[in-house]
């Protein structure tokens, strides 16, 4: 489910405990590693000690960003497929037969439909719905490169097959485009993501969240997920405090 005034609620009320430690606009230079675990961040060229660190980064893109080890070196080959997500706004309600319809055919540009004010009613107005339609692309290819009004006018003539009266209650379109949208689990690498599952090769350094933790998550399992890995590294790291 999705709170209201949007998932930025979540992110507000947690940060709120701890809104003096907290540093906007300060990207991360590099994390930095010595004898196999993270002793802390460089930001903004000033070098930040840390117990541990957290990263939500995309894990190909970790190794990069990381200094004093080459152990997260194998997932530098994990690839993520990129999407364009097409959100087509409409009149009426209960446009498709469920909240969620496959378009496995070759007429249609998408895979998939979702019509999420079918379950969450509060996330149109009354009267209106919203209709994602799934587009596989990649990152400079015909569909990434394509007009909105364009990609909205190629979803609507296909939705047609479904929606007869598509065209008719169209009211335009809202496009993301997500270079990092799904994991692609490949024979390649598999070993290496079922290493992942457990630890990055790093010790207290985490890697969290969808990309992060290269898994088709939704919201609340990347919170859940979260809220355990944060809770074992807490006890882990009260438990060598507690050593010394």
């Amino acid at each position: 489910m999705y709170p209201e005034h949007g998932i930025s609620t979540v992110c507000e009320r947690l940060a709120g405990d701890v809104a003096d430690s907290v540093r906007l606009r300060s990207p991360v230079e590099c994390i930095t590693v010595s004898g196999g675990r993270a002793v802390g961040v460089r930001v903004a060229g000033q070098q930040v000690p840390a117990a541990a660190v957290i990263s939500t980064a995309p894990i190909n893109v970790l190794p990069r960003i990381v200094e004093g080890t080459d152990a997260l070196d194998q997932f530098r080959a994990f690839r993520f497929r990129s999407m364009v997500f097409v959100n087509l706004r409409m009149r009426g309600r209960d446009l498709l037969p469920d909240t969620m319809t496959w378009t496995p055919g070759p007429q249609f540009p998408f895979f998939r439909l979702t019509e999420t004010p079918q379950a969450m009613p509060w996330l149109a107005p009354e009267g209106k719905t919203l209709i994602t339609a799934d587009i596989g692309a990649e990152i400079n290819d015909e569909i990434w490169e394509m007009d909105d009004t364009e990609l909205g006018d190629r979803c609507i003539a296909a939705l047609t097959e479904i929606v007869p009266g598509a065209r008719r209650d169209y009211l335009g379109c809202r496009v993301v485009r997500a270079p990092n949208a799904y994991p692609v689990f490949h024979a390649d690498y598999e070993a290496d993501r079922q290493q992942l599952e457990t630890t990055t090769g790093v010790e207290r350094l985490l890697s969290i969240g969808r990309n992060g933790g290269f898994a088709h998550l939704l919201m609340e399992d990347v919170y859940w997920r979260t809220v355990r890995s944060a809770r074992r590294l807490a006890t882990e790291l009260k438990a060598a405090a507690d050593r010394r």
